[in-house]
This record gives C-alpha cells, sequence and structure tokens, in this order.
C-alpha cells in the first residue's frame, strides 16, 4: 500500500476544503486527481456567498462579505470555530439582546391607551424579527412618539368589528400552520378584534419573516457547523489511513481498525448531516406548499381584509420557500456524494 493519498482521501478532503483540492465527482479519476489545483471547492465558498444573499443577521453578512473578499484563506479563517462566522453571530446577539431590552423598557413605561402609537410601535418590535427591533430603536420609537403627539387630542381609534370568517381562518393559522411564528402569531389574534386586525395589518407578515429568518439561521448554523466536524474527521482518516501504510506487520490489525474506525466516523456524519437536510426539504417543501394554499384561499375570499395584497405576499413567500428547499436538495446531494466515498473508503482500508 503506498503512502500517497489515496483518490478517495483526495476526493473528500476536496469537497471540504482540505488538502489537496479536486472536485469529488472526479476523483475516481486518476489523472484528474494528479493534476488538481489548490482552489477552494464550490461547495464551501457557495455556502458562504448564500450567507451574504439570505442571513438575516447583518453582522454576519458583512464579515461573509469580509471573508470573500480575502479569497480561500478568507472563507476557510472565517468558517473556523472561532472564526469570523462565529465571531459575527456573538455579536449579533449582543445586538439583538440591546434592542429586546430597550423593547422591553419601553412596553412595561406605556400603554396602548396613554401613548397608542409608542405601544404598537414597540409591541410589533418586540415580536418581529431583528429589522423590526433595530428600526424600533433607531427611527420608529422617535416616529410613533411623534405620531402620538400629533394625535394627543383626537377620539381613541375605534377598531371594526371582524368577520367570523377572517376568526375561523386565523384560527386554522393557529392549529395547523407549519410555521411557528406564524402560529403563534395567529393564536395571539385570536383575542380580540384589535389583535386580529393587527395580525392582518402587520403580523402575519412579521411572523411568516420571522419563519423563514429563523430557518435560514438555523440551517446555516448546522451546516457551518457539520462542515467543519466532517474536515477534522477526515483529517484523522487520513492520518489513520497514513499510519497503516506504514506499519509494522506486527501492528497491522490495530492500525487496520483504527482507519476503519475513522472512516467510519465520517460516514456517520455524513450520513446525519445527509437525513438532516433530507428533514429540511421536506420542511421547506411544507412551508411552499402551505402558502401556496394560502394564495389560492386570498384569490378568492370576499371579507374586509386587504387579501389581493395577502396573495401577492404568499406568493413571494411560498417562492422563497422553494428556493430553500432547492438548496436543501442540493446540500443533501453533497452530502450523499461524501457518504458514498467515505463508505467506498472504509471498505477499501477493512480489505488490506
Amino acid at each position: 500500500m503506498t503512502t500517497k493519498r489515496s483518490l478517495a482521501t483526495i476526493a473528500l478532503l476536496a469537497a471540504l476544503g482540505a488538502g489537496t483540492m479536486v472536485p469529488a465527482a472526479y476523483a475516481a479519476d486518476a489523472a484528474t486527481a494528479v493534476g488538481a489545483t489548490t482552489a477552494l471547492p464550490a461547495w464551501k465558498r457557495d455556502f458562504v456567498v448564500r450567507l451574504t444573499e439570505t442571513d438575516p443577521r447583518p453582522e454576519v453578512v458583512l464579515a461573509a462579505w469580509t471573508a470573500l473578499r480575502n479569497g480561500d484563506s478568507g472563507i476557510l479563517a472565517f468558517m473556523a470555530p472561532d472564526g469570523g462566522f462565529a465571531k459575527a453571530k456573538a455579536r449579533h446577539l449582543e445586538q439583538a439582546a440591546r434592542y429586546d431590552t430597550i423593547i422591553a423598557r419601553v412596553l412595561r413605561t406605556t400603554t396602548r391607551k396613554s401613548s397608542p402609537a409608542v405601544w404598537r410601535a414597540a409591541d410589533f418590535a418586540s415580536r418581529g424579527v431583528f429589522s423590526d427591533k433595530d428600526h424600533f430603536v433607531n427611527t420608529g420609537w422617535d416616529a410613533a412618539i411623534a405620531e402620538d403627539e400629533r394625535n394627543e387630542n383626537r377620539e381613541e381609534e375605534q377598531v371594526a368589528q371582524q368577520a367570523q370568517a377572517d376568526r375561523d381562518f386565523v384560527a386554522s393559522l393557529a392549529g395547523s400552520d407549519p410555521g411557528a411564528w406564524v402560529r403563534a402569531a395567529a393564536t395571539l389574534a385570536g383575542r380580540g378584534d384589535a389583535e386580529l386586525a393587527d395580525f392582518f395589518k402587520f403580523g402575519w407578515d412579521t411572523a411568516a419573516r420571522g419563519d423563514t429568518e429563523a430557518h435560514r439561521v438555523r440551517v446555516g448554523d448546522q451546516e457551518a457547523a457539520w462542515q467543519h466536524r466532517v474536515t477534522t474527521l477526515l483529517r484523522a482518516a487520513e492520518e489513520a489511513e497514513t499510519a497503516l501504510a506504514n506499519a509494522d506487520a506486527a501492528l497491522v490489525e490495530k492500525a487496520r481498525e483504527t482507519a476503519v474506525n475513522a472512516w467510519r466516523e465520517v460516514s456517520g456524519l455524513a450520513g446525519s448531516a445527509q437525513r438532516g437536510w433530507d428533514a429540511e426539504r421536506a420542511r421547506a417543501a411544507g412551508q411552499a406548499a402551505s402558502w401556496r394554499a394560502v394564495a389560492d384561499f386570498a384569490r378568492t375570499a370576499t371579507t374586509a381584509q386587504n387579501w389581493h395584497d395577502i396573495s401577492e405576499h404568499a406568493g413571494t413567500t411560498g417562492t422563497s420557500w422553494t428556493g430553500e428547499r432547492e438548496w436543501a436538495e442540493a446540500q443533501a446531494r453533497q452530502w450523499t456524494s461524501l457518504l458514498e466515498s467515505a463508505r467506498a473508503a472504509e471498505a477499501r482500508v477493512a480489505a488490506v
């Protein structure tokens, strides 16, 4: 057995950005492996590009752009456990906590009756996504104060009675919508006419964005953790295989067992990641189908809500979830390829 890297090892390390780089799809071609360059594979770079396009955390987006501008080394440093990605997430959490503290203080010191515009804006921000909180603290709070000052001598706004059909529809969302944010917002809307009116004005839209952003944050963070872990396991498997190649006859059995177990760990993680992305694909497909159903319902609804805008919003949100499904499918395919290569490497090492 040679001490040079096996083609399977080269392929697996290439896909995750470690060692000699060669696309996994061509790893079986010896000539391709020998002529491989050291360019960072598209998989890791595509992940960072996606962060710049879809991650809702401004700090992460900025750090991802910086990593891309710094080339392959910048991307690898960005995705390290204590690298730019982790630090950007920590900065975001600190900023979000500051905003939450401010908003909570506003809600404690105002009421819907005494300062309706401020209270409404703060309540909206408290249940909104990060961009809603940022807007309130930096712009919306002052605007709401000015609105209350303009309206201080007016009679309290009357909320129109909501149609029973709207109540029934929102109740169905509270019980069966696939998004946790939408279910929570719909449950709150069931408290009364004012809450139901707020749901159709802004609560539903905010909750929909919350579900999308929560999904993107969760899958992005999980994929980064998987990629780092599997890169570590691949390097360990390569070292174990090298040790097997150089082992004395008396130590071959032990070295073989170590190498087989190392590749088995790679297979195990790749299988877990594949199943994880398959589950995310199913969740995204369910969301897309749900929003298509909302769009269909809105086109024929006859109550006083702005169903035209709701239909358009539902179509846009459904398209976003279709994109999430496609991304999950692509990631599942990448991990499937890694799984197959790792299993082949395990079998090959076991046969030595």
